[in-house]
Order: structure tokens, then sequence, then C-alpha cells
């Protein structure tokens, strides 16, 4: 794919890197980017404070933003959101004004029953890609998983940690936490984990509001400071096995399992659509019961089975920007 000369109007979150690092990709490519952070409360501890306590003010905070944001006489090429979850019609609207003669891609890494906004907005544009397979059989939008960063050259037996769990605080991912501690104790493999939740955010929620994610998980399990992304690849170029939670409801693929195939960690997780994926492999995945937890011995003990290199390729950034920008108007 050519993006030589185009120019890309691109509205997503900053979300621990990723849309920085897929609009560098674009610019490979050689498109003309314009970032728009669309996450409003990244942006200005005012914004967090009214997205977060003033509902009120939210509509006009946000056609603000975008009426400061959205650039004049730019005519893009090419309109790309990810997610959208700050956009509205109005906007939608003023952008196409600005931009009409755009072709208008959105890209969900969400599924639509945690972003539903994404159902108002798909009859903007001309190509809608999500992650998620049961909102691509239910809206009629193109199927196409995450993708991974970087790849680990670290050969998977040399590597540190047997187990490795990573995320935020979520009571299922406490829950899964004390079963993989105690798996790993009787089985004397090294676990790793990280649950991340900031200090004020865990106390008011451990004693004030009594949320049981927080209550059943002890301060020293805890860590206040958030994982970059080159954090999280150096745990996985570190780790053997990763185990990853994916909220109930979500038939996609979480950027996790994504990036596991790319840094050739085996994967433990409890989507049972994972079996669809044209890169399964019950040695290199295994699809855990959090109620009736247990990992086979075998699977624990046996290395990664590398796949065919076209297909952990195709799973890459790169090639999963040439397919969601991929479009041709009639």
């Amino acid at each position: 794919m050519n993006l030589k000369g185009k120019k890309i109007l691109y509205i997503a979150p900053r979300y621990f890197n990723y849309g920085i690092k897929i609009k560098e990709e674009m610019e490979k490519f050689g498109g003309n980017v314009i970032w728009i952070n669309s996450n409003i409360r990244d942006t200005s501890r005012y914004n967090s404070f009214v997205y977060k306590y003033i509902d009120s003010k939210k509509e006009k905070l946000r056609d603000k933003y975008y009426q400061q944001r959205i650039p004049k006489n730019f005519d893009a090429d090419i309109v790309f959101v990810i997610k959208g979850e700050t956009l509205t019609c109005d906007i939608m609207n003023r952008i196409k004004d600005e931009n009409p003669n755009a072709i208008y891609i959105m890209y969900q890494w969400d599924s639509s029953k945690a972003e539903p906004n994404a159902i108002k907005l798909q009859n903007f544009f001309d190509k809608v890609v999500t992650f998620d397979y049961e909102d691509s059989v239910k809206y009629g939008w193109i199927y196409r998983p995450l993708f991974y960063v970087q790849g680990s050259s670290k050969l998977w037996v040399n590597r540190k940690n047997d187990v490795a769990t990573i995320g935020v605080v979520h009571s299922e991912r406490i829950k899964l936490l004390h079963k993989l501690q105690l798996f790993c104790k009787n089985n004397k493999l090294n676990l790793f984990h990280h649950m991340y939740c900031t200090f004020l955010g865990y106390y008011k929620c451990k004693y004030l509001t009594r949320d049981s994610a927080y209550i059943n998980a002890k301060h020293s399990e805890i860590s206040h400071k958030s994982l970059n992304l080159k954090d999280t690849y150096n745990i996985y170029s570190n780790s053997k096995i990763v185990a990853d939670y994916t909220y109930p409801g979500q038939t996609g693929f979480t950027m996790r399992t994504i990036e596991c195939l790319g840094n050739q960690c085996k994967l433990i997780t409890n989507n049972s659509y994972i079996k669809l994926a044209d890169f399964y492999s019950p040695d290199n995945i295994y699809i855990y019961d959090i109620n009736n937890f247990n990992i086979p011995k075998e699977f624990v003990e046996k290395p990664f089975t590398k796949l065919d290199k076209s297909l952990t390729q195709k799973y890459s950034l790169n090639a999963w920007v040439e397919e969601v920008l991929s479009f041709e108007k009639c």
C-alpha cells in the first residue's frame, strides 16, 4: 500500500502509545497524518475532572475540543477513526463539511456492548472494521483482529518467567491471579504479575465503595505504576506463558492475545472464540475455566510451537495498517 502524498485525519486514543505507533506506521507508508487524541480526559486535568464528575458540561467540552482541533482547509484523503468514543453525530457532520472528498474508515477495538457509540456513528463511514467477531456478524462490519507492535527474538526456553499476567485491577483478574499463585506454588513455577490501579483509586474502592475486585486484593498484589509499551514488551520477551482475561460479552481477541503470537509466548485465555483463529494451536493456547481452574502439565512443559512466518506477519502492525486502510471508492 502506498499512502505517499495522502492526507490523513486520524482520530484515536493514545492508549499505551498504540495510537502513536499506528500514526508512525501510516507515516512509514508515506501518509501526511494529523492526529487528534480522542481520549479527551487524557489531555488536561480540567478535562479529566469534567468528564469524571460534571456530566452537564461534557457536551460543551466535546464540541469545543473538536472545534479547536479539526483542521481547516486540510481536505483529507482519508479520515481514520479508532473507537470514536467521544465523537457525536454533530461533530462527524462538522468533519464531513471540512473533508467532503475523504474516504471514511472506522476501526473498533472494543465490542459494541462496551462502546455502543460505534453503532450511532457507523453510517458516517465507508468502511467499518472490528476486532469483535459477533459485532462483525451482527452489523456487517469487516472482521480484523488486532496487531502486535514488535516481536521477541529471545529463545522461549531461556525466559525467566514461567507464567506472567498483567492488566488493570478487575474482580475476575484478581480471581485469576489467586488461581495462578496457587497453581504456580504447587508446581514450583515462577509467576510474574502486574495488576495496576492508581493509589487513590485503590483506597477509595477498597475502603469506601467496598468494590469486590479490591476487597479480595492484597496491597502487595497491586502496583500504582502503569506499564508503558516498552515495559510490556519486555515482560513478553521474558515470559513463557501469558495468562489473559477477556471480559464477558467480548468475542474479540485482546491486544495481549495477538502480542503473545508476535512474541512467541504461549497463552492461556478464557475466550473460547480463540478456536476460530487461524493461528490457534492447542500446543500454544489453552482455554481455561476460571471456576474450574487448571493448566495441564504437558501444556506448561512443551515449548512454543513456531508458526509459519506468513501467519505471524499477518498480525503485525504493518499488515494491520495496510489491511484496515485499504479502500477503493466505486
